[in-house]
């Protein structure tokens, strides 16, 4: 909150930042996901294995999936293709499922691959999908983002965008020590790596 931001400046205690959100953005030095090359690389990989009726699932108020939700449309429009549908939907397992059983109750004929914000949403699509008798990538192909621990085990395999944060904690302890030491510090970008699976 505001609030915090201005105790923590007043306090003048050195402040790292890891994921930093529209408020935090430029205060503190931080180590940031690239947001709009995640969504990037799943958008282009999806127009890669053929899909041309794609598809964004996620809620893009929140700071972090409004920018994989740009990423996502430069992806397409560089492929001069377009985002048929955006559909808000949360990150945690219990509302993601029901929201992506009523995106697809609304959208799939529309549609041919899913980018979803999260590996969560992600395998909410997928199984709401095989309650529909969909083929997953036959009909419709669905990437996610995070590669937590279970994503290799969905049927089929979830094709998913992985980040670095074992180094990103290192980089943030080096940017720590770094403040301290009263150096500038511009930020620090993680780069995103494409796992390939068979969801796509």
């Amino acid at each position: 909150t505001k609030e915090m931001l201005d105790l923590i400046r007043k306090l003048k205690v050195p402040v790292v930042n890891l994921r930093a959100s529209a408020e935090v953005k430029a205060s503190f030095p931080q180590v940031l996901n690239d947001n709009d090359k995640i969504a990037e690389l799943a958008a282009q990989h999806l127009i890669e294995r053929g899909a041309k009726r794609i598809a964004f699932l996620g809620d893009p108020r929140a700071f972090e999936i409004g920018q994989r939700l740009e990423g996502a449309r430069e992806a397409l429009s560089a492929a001069g293709l377009e985002l048929v549908a955006t559909f808000p939907s949360h990150l945690s397992p219990e509302e993601a499922q029901p929201e992506a059983a009523r995106f697809l109750d609304e959208s799939l004929d529309q549609i041919d691959g899913i980018v979803a914000a999260s590996d969560i949403i992600a395998m909410s699509a997928i199984r709401a999908l095989a309650e529909r008798g969909v083929d997953v990538p036959g009909r419709v192909r669905v990437t996610g983002y995070d590669d937590i621990e279970i994503a290799a085990q969905t049927n089929p395999p979830l094709t998913t965008v992985r980040q670095d944060f074992a180094g990103g904690a290192h980089k943030l302890a080096d940017l720590l020590l770094r403040a301290i030491a009263g150096e500038t510090i511009a930020p620090v970008v993680l780069e995103p790596e494409l796992v390939v699976r068979g969801s796509s």
